[in-house]
C-alpha cells in the first residue's frame, strides 16, 4: 500500500502548513527583535504609517471608483443606443456593489481604524516621553537653597539632560532583525507595549551624592535608608557638595508581550483577552484590539476596477442580471446565474468590454469603448443642460 504522506494532495497540504509557519515565524522575527524603547518607538510608528497608508491609498481607489460609478451612471441617461446605454448601466451597477464591499468605509470600518490610529499616537506619545525625560538627571539649583531652621534646610533641585541614553534612536524598523526585510503586517501575531504604568521604570536611575564630609560610620554600607547613611556624618572643614550622576536601571526594558491572535497563526482569531474592549478596558488589551482589528480591516481590499475585464466580469451575476433586464434579446434567460443559460450574455460582455490586441497587449484590458463613449456621453449631457437654462 502506498504510504499516504506520498499522495500530492498531503504533501501540498504540509507544504503549505511548513510555509504559513515560517511566514509567521519570519515576520513576528521582527516583534522578537524589539528589545528597548526605541525599538519599540521604531515598531510602532512604522505601524501606525502602515495602517494610515493603507486607509490613505483605500480612500484613494474608492474615490476613483466613485467618480466612475457617477460617470457610468450619467453616461446610461444619455447614451442614445440602446446596447451602450444598457452596458453604461451594467458597469454602474457592479461599480455600486465595490463600493458596498469597500470594508474601510462603513461606518464601523472608518470608526476602528480611527481608534487604532489614536491609541497608537498615544502610545507614541508615552515612549517619546520616555525615550526623552528618561534621559534627564537631577542637579543642584544652585543659589536656590534655604534654611528654615536652625536645624533644617530645604536644597532645591531641578531636572537637567543626562549623559547616558535611555536606548539609541532606531530610524528604520526594517533593520531590527539581522537579515533586515520588508514586514508584512497583515501577519502580525505579537505586540511589545510598554505600559503607562512601567513608563518611569524604564528612566534613569539617579543618584544624589552630598560630598566633603566626614565621620561617616556607614562607610562602604549599601541598602541603606537615609538616616543610616548619613549617621554621624558631619560636615569638614570645606563646605559640602552636591552632585548627581545616571545610569540605566538593571532591567531596561520591561515591555509586555500581547499576542493578538489564537494558535500562534496570522490565520487565528482574535485572542479571547481582547475580544471585548468594552469589558476588557486594559491598555494593552485595548490597544491590540484595535490594531487587529484595523489590520484585519485594510486586509480585506475590495476590487480595483484597473484589474476588471470583459473576461473578469463575463460571469458576475450583478451585470448579467442588468444586461438581461435592460435589453430586450436577454430577457427571454430564466436563469442569469445558470451557465448556460446566460451563455449569450456572458460572450456578450466579453466582446463589448475589451481593448483591442493593436491599444494594449493584454486584450481583455479593461473597458476602451465605453469610456470613449461616456466621454462623449457626459459631453452631450452638458450641452443639454446649457440648452436648457
Amino acid at each position: 500500500m502506498r504510504n499516504i504522506l506520498h499522495h500530492p494532495g498531503v504533501i501540498k497540504l504540509l507544504t503549505l502548513l511548513a510555509t504559513a509557519h515560517v511566514q509567521a515565524d519570519t515576520n513576528n522575527a521582527v516583534a522578537e527583535a524589539v528589545t528597548d524603547s526605541c525599538k519599540e518607538l521604531a515598531y510602532v510608528k512604522a505601524l501606525k504609517s502602515h495602517i494610515q497608508q493603507q486607509t490613505a491609498n483605500a480612500r484613494t481607489d474608492f474615490d476613483k471608483l466613485h467618480r466612475q460609478k457617477l460617470g457610468w451612471e450619467t453616461a446610461a441617461t444619455t447614451e442614445e443606443k440602446a446596447d451602450k446605454r444598457c452596458l453604461f448601466r451594467a458597469l454602474a451597477a457592479k461599480a455600486e456593489e465595490m463600493e458596498d464591499k469597500t470594508p474601510p468605509h462603513s461606518k464601523g470600518a472608518e470608526e476602528t481604524l480611527r481608534e487604532a490610529a489614536s491609541l497608537l499616537d498615544q502610545h507614541l506619545g508615552l515612549l517619546q516621553a520616555l525615550t526623552t525625560g528618561g534621559q534627564a538627571t537631577l542637579a543642584e539649583d544652585a543659589g536656590k537653597h534655604l534654611t528654615t531652621s536652625n536645624t533644617a534646610v530645604n536644597i532645591k533641585l531641578k531636572l537637567a539632560t543626562g549623559t547616558q541614553l535611555v536606548c539609541t534612536i532606531a530610524k528604520d524598523v526594517r533593520s531590527l532583525q539581522s537579515q533586515p526585510a520588508e514586514l508584512e503586517w497583515n501577519k502580525l501575531l505579537k505586540l511589545k507595549v510598554t505600559t503607562p504604568q512601567k513608563i518611569l521604570a524604564n528612566f534613569n536611575d539617579l543618584t544624589l551624592k552630598i560630598g566633603t564630609l566626614r565621620s561617616c560610620t556607614q562607610d562602604g554600607g549599601t541598602g541603606l535608608n537615609f538616616p543610616n547613611a548619613m549617621r554621624s556624618c558631619l560636615q569638614a572643614s570645606a563646605p559640602a557638595t552636591i552632585s548627581s550622576k545616571d545610569a540605566r536601571p538593571a532591567k531596561t526594558y520591561t515591555a509586555t508581550d500581547v499576542e493578538l491572535r489564537t494558535d500562534n497563526s496570522y490565520t487565528g482569531r482574535c485572542k479571547q483577552q481582547l475580544a471585548d474592549p468594552t469589558e476588557n478596558t486594559a491598555y494593552t488589551a485595548k490597544l491590540g484590539y484595535y490594531v487587529l482589528k484595523a489590520l484585519d480591516t485594510i486586509k480585506n481590499k475590495p476590487e480595483k476596477l484597473d484589474e476588471l475585464s470583459g473576461t473578469t466580469i463575463k460571469s458576475d451575476a450583478i451585470v448579467k442580471l442588468t444586461l438581461r433586464n435592460c435589453l430586450p434579446q436577454f430577457q427571454h434567460i430564466a436563469d442569469t446565474t445558470h451557465r448556460e443559460q446566460s451563455k449569450q450574455i456572458a460572450e456578450t460582455i466579453e466582446q463589448k468590454l475589451h481593448r483591442k490586441p493593436a491599444r494594449t497587449s493584454r486584450a481583455t484590458s479593461w473597458i476602451s469603448l465605453p469610456r470613449t463613449s461616456m466621454r462623449a456621453a457626459v459631453k452631450k449631457l452638458r450641452h443639454k443642460n446649457q440648452c436648457q437654462e
